[in-house]
């Protein structure tokens, strides 16, 4: 077992700024800058560097030169950043050009750059990798969802790296966190024996053996080991850099250097945020179910622990182990049998019709005496966007659903439903569960940008958002007036918040002499 060379890396801004969308205060990434330093950590990853800008996401997603300059230096600590392999294949024009003009090092002040890709992706970013090496970096590689990876493949990738002579370390990186230290030890013997340089493991610790596979990595000749304060890092989190600094004392570390900042300003951020291992990550973990899923429905308040599990074991059969919205929109619009068979013409005609959302503001027994009373008082069609625990049964007339990540969470409950749901039926297409007791109404849809336009079986939304499918229905149907219930909206900036107010400006711009009003409170702009 090595010893001497063993490197440390904290990843801290980076990986823990799936939380807070990178949107660190530089006066606490110095703060935890310099506890780092004095912890004898070898590497601190200051951030991303994504090439496509978003308005929500904060400086540490866009590790340049200019905040390069605000960081706090120290001579026996080098300062990494990382780029997702993907973003390359994002580059229009000459790539040498965007490379030299965005990454000269001189200019950027950090001396190593991680790049993280799927094994898909290996041939098609060599010349990348090979390029940012003549910029004078020193380069690691993180091969992720390793889990996913054969050793046919493993080998596969490892000497296509070799070939460039620009890696100078391979990462593998534990994504699900889903690996046994028995794993641990295959993997290592592979890439010892296909791999001449260094090795390094970024562990996640969904199952909370994050730790103990980080040792065994190092047991087996990895060198280069990652973790972040707190754990702090995407769905369930890292193995804990404190954790690390104490095993490895006795070679050069002080693991009292990040007592201050671990239990006051992180361990804050722990308590708003949530983080860390959980029954739902560790069995999401064994059915390589992206974690984003799982962190999406641990923040649902409206699930029991019990409908928490149920609809993970929906998931499983049916998620695959990306998560991103845009893939998701982009599969509708590629989709050809988008167009349903129910024709949803003059289905409410001359009927007030309201919408249910699922907004904290439907748990007020005021707010649902008024609901019930208006709904008694105008005779109107109620159609609830999803299910609603809030709002008697007996008041709803239709359930509608459009999202195909809500629709395996609900689909075990659709069978107790007395109502029908109006649902683009191909959406159900992957459910391997039986429905059989409820009524399906098949109105089909497609996500265009910027596009809100309704037919007979389909609509056509800006956004893969109900709310949208389900005003598109209303229409469709002729309705008198569209009131809506339980739409509250979210955080200043929040992408859903975002989305749902441009899907509202879209449909007021599209329908001049449409009014749309809401009985409860809420931050939209109706």
């Amino acid at each position: 077992m090595e010893t001497k060379n063993l490197k440390l890396l904290d990843c801290t801004l980076r990986d823990g700024g799936y939380y807070n969308n990178w949107k660190f205060k530089i006066k606490d990434a110095n703060k935890y800058l310099k506890q780092i330093y004095t912890a004898g950590v070898d590497v601190v990853e200051v951030g991303f560097n994504f090439f496509d800008k978003n308005s929500k996401y904060g400086k540490f997603a866009y590790a340049n030169k200019e905040l390069a300059k605000k960081l706090v230096k120290s001579s026996k600590t080098k300062l990494a950043i990382m780029i997702n392999g993907s973003d390359f294949f994002k580059i229009k024009g000459n790539y040498k050009k965007y490379l030299n003009k965005n990454f000269k090092n001189k200019k950027l002040h950090y001396q190593i750059i991680r790049i993280a890709a799927h094994y898909r992706d290996i041939e098609n970013i060599l010349k990348y990798i090979k390029h940012l090496k003549k910029l004078d970096y020193k380069i690691c590689f993180n091969l992720m969802q390793i889990n996913n990876v054969s050793n046919k493949q493993l080998e596969n990738c490892l000497k296509k790296l070799a070939q460039t002579e620009s890696v100078d370390v391979f990462y593998f990186a534990d994504s699900f966190g889903n690996l046994k230290p028995s794993n641990i030890k295959s993997i290592c013997k592979v890439i010892k024996k296909n791999w001449k340089k260094e090795i390094g493991i970024h562990a996640h610790d969904n199952c909370g053996r994050a730790l103990r596979n980080s040792l065994q990595a190092f047991k087996y000749g990895v060198t280069w080991i990652d973790g972040t304060i707190q754990g702090m890092g995407r769905g369930a989190g890292n193995v804990k850099t404190e954790n690390l600094l104490k095993q490895f004392k006795y070679l050069k570390y002080n693991p009292a250097g990040v007592n201050n900042i671990s239990k006051k300003y992180f361990l804050n951020l722990k308590k708003k945020y949530k983080w860390g291992k959980s029954n739902y990550y560790k069995i999401a973990a064994n059915y390589n179910i992206h974690p984003t899923y799982i962190q999406m429905l641990q923040n649902d308040k409206r699930y029991s622990a019990s409908e928490k599990l149920a609809s993970i074991n929906s998931l499983k059969k049916i998620v695959s182990t990306s998560y991103d919205p845009r893939i998701l929109e982009e599969t509708f619009i590629n989709n050809k049998k988008f167009k349903g068979k129910w024709d949803a013409t003059n289905w409410c005609l001359n009927k007030d019709v309201l919408i249910l959302g699922q907004g904290p503001s439907l748990s007020n027994k005021n707010n649902i005496k008024k609901i019930e009373q208006h709904i008694l008082k105008t005779k109107s069609t109620v159609i609830a966007i999803n299910l609603n625990k809030y709002v008697s049964e007996t008041l709803i007339d239709y359930y509608v659903s459009a999202n195909e990540i809500r629709i395996p969470l609900d689909q075990y409950k659709y069978d107790n439903l007395k109502k029908p749901i109006i649902v683009p039926k191909f959406k159900l297409e992957k459910l391997k569960k039986k429905i059989n007791k409820v009524k399906f109404l098949d109105y089909g849809v497609v996500v265009r940008n910027n596009k809100f336009e309704f037919y007979k079986n389909f609509s056509v939304i800006p956004f893969n958002l109900t709310f949208a499918y389900a005003v598109a229905l209303a229409l469709q149907g002729k309705a008198k007036k569209i009131y809506f219930a339980g739409f509250d909206g979210y955080k200043k900036n929040h992408r859903l918040s975002n989305e749902m107010q441009k899907t509202i400006d879209i449909i007021l711009k599209s329908n001049k002499s449409l009014k749309l009003a809401s009985l409860t409170k809420t931050k939209y702009n109706f």
